[in-house]
């Protein structure tokens, strides 16, 4: 949950009314109720952003989809879950190993130059440990995505057409695991730059997706990880460099 969301008490009523409309959803129509309320936003912040909160699994069911790269392996469980900060979304238990990537992609298609940003946390992996941000995604397996992985010490960046993975570029960094850490894209055109952090570590130039594109998080394997504060800005509300995006 945002600690400050920067829209003051509109964001605070939305918030309140969207958890009281789903509750009411599920105790008069029952558990299998879904509410559709618009994007899992808690603000719709003026200048072209959008903030998704994940504070209610019924948003979480409604506006993303969970999928996966590979396989054929049970899907990964995402669920919303309380956390050091207030509520996120989490990997709770994943059956995937090798080269199996759990997905949790938008429903809708957002546009194609912006700023995408989140916190992760490492909590857990043996095979593999940390996640990242899929972005310009046609489908669960043609998109891009950057991911941080503390057991190997880097953040890369990659290509994932027609279920295969081709890196794209990578940088070293040692981080602790244990606490959130920020992972932030900037898509302009076939231009892509990747900060963690706040720190620009990434660029690449690629052409192979372009136009209108889900986004989504990711992690591999049997990697457990949570998410929260996931931020999505174009247009004006653009900074001018991705290492602002924090």
């Amino acid at each position: 949950m945002r600690r400050e969301l920067g829209v003051g008490r509109w964001a605070a009523a939305m918030r309140n009314f969207r958890i009281v409309a789903a509750w009411l959803c599920v105790v008069v129509l029952g558990a299998g109720c879904v509410v559709n309320l618009g994007p899992i936003t808690q603000a719709k912040i003026s200048g072209g952003a959008r903030y998704f909160g994940f504070d209610h699994a019924a948003f979480l069911r409604s506006q993303w989809r969970v999928a996966q790269t590979g396989g054929p392996a049970e899907l990964a469980r995402w669920e919303v879950q309380e956390c050091d900060r207030g509520r996120c979304v989490a990997v709770a238990e994943t059956h995937g190993a090798g080269q199996v990537y759990n997905v949790l992609l938008s429903r809708r298609e957002f546009t194609d130059d912006f700023v995408l940003s989140v916190f992760l946390r490492a909590d857990g992996g043996t095979e593999d440990r940390g996640g990242g941000l899929v972005w310009r995604a046609e489908c669960a397996h043609d998109y891009y995505v950057t991911r941080w992985n503390p057991l190997e010490n880097n953040v890369r960046v990659y290509r994932v057409v027609d279920g295969q993975r081709e890196e794209l570029a990578s940088a070293d960094v040692t981080a602790d695991p244990t606490p959130w850490h920020r992972l932030a894209v900037r898509a302009t055109g076939a231009h892509h730059e990747v900060s963690f952090d706040g720190a620009p570590l990434l660029s690449v130039d690629d052409a192979t997706f372009s136009g209108r594109g889900r986004i989504g998080l990711w992690t591999k394997a049997d990697a457990r990880t949570s998410f929260d504060d996931l931020e999505l800005a174009w247009g004006e509300s653009l900074d001018g460099d991705v290492k602002n995006a924090r």
